[in-house]
């Protein structure tokens, strides 16, 4: 991932995180003359990125194509269409987990459930107020189904 700007050539836009950085599958740079240089952004300018663990995607099925990416500085890149989003792994991880302690209270129900966690990352995994929302109401109708069976 890195926060470069738009591509010299054809002027290509960002494509993660609603057009705040990119995210590549690969990415070349040239040596010449003593200096390194983007090829893509046609710049000898340093460019700050974060890589991938991995060169296959990992798979989820609580993302919205079922892949992610974990970088180097703890975020989860997925893809939504055409182009990519990020959240922090911390809030992956907890989600998770959530879902993996939801299993034997809503076995029943937990497609619904994953599908309405994929339709908040596919709204942007940086919005962690839906995530909070959504386990929020979870757990209180655990705590409401824990009670109706004692």
């Amino acid at each position: 991932m890195s926060e470069a700007g738009a591509t010299p050539y054809q002027g290509k836009k960002l494509n993660c995180d609603d057009g705040k950085r990119w995210f590549f599958q690969n990415h070349y740079w040239a040596s010449w003359n003593g200096k390194i240089y983007d090829v893509l952004f046609l710049s000898n300018k340093r460019t700050e990125a974060d890589m991938a663990k991995q060169v296959q995607p990992l798979t989820s099925m609580l993302m919205p194509e079922q892949e992610y990416y974990e970088t180097e500085k703890g975020k989860i890149v997925y893809p939504i269409v055409n182009k990519y989003s990020t959240v922090e792994v911390s809030i992956f991880e907890k989600l998770k987990n959530f879902v993996n302690n939801l299993g034997q209270f809503f076995s029943n129900s937990m497609s619904g459930i994953i599908n309405k966690i994929r339709s908040l990352f596919a709204q942007s995994g940086n919005n962690t107020s839906g995530f909070d929302s959504l386990m929020r109401e979870l757990e209180h109708d655990k705590n409401n189904s824990a009670i109706a069976n004692k």
